[in-house]
């Protein structure tokens, strides 16, 4: 029983699910904020300075760039 739980689907299973829970409890925390403040456009990126630097870590990252590529 021990082995099927380190095994590596059951690994990559737990590491998925702890990324959705991550990102379900930051939806959760970001529910109550205003729209504004969520806002994505290239227009507001001097008014919040980490915009720039979200999107380029988003665009450059290798899991975009196999994505882009259709591999």
């Amino acid at each position: 029983m021990a082995e099927a739980l380190s095994s590596p689907a059951a690994r990559g299973w737990r590491a998925w699910a702890a990324l959705a829970a991550l990102l379900a409890a930051g939806s959760l925390l970001a529910w109550p904020l205003p729209a504004a403040l969520l806002d994505w456009r290239p227009g507001r990126a001097l008014g919040g300075p980490w915009r720039a630097v979200a999107a380029g870590v988003v665009h450059r990252s290798e899991g975009r760039q196999i994505a882009a590529q259709g591999a």
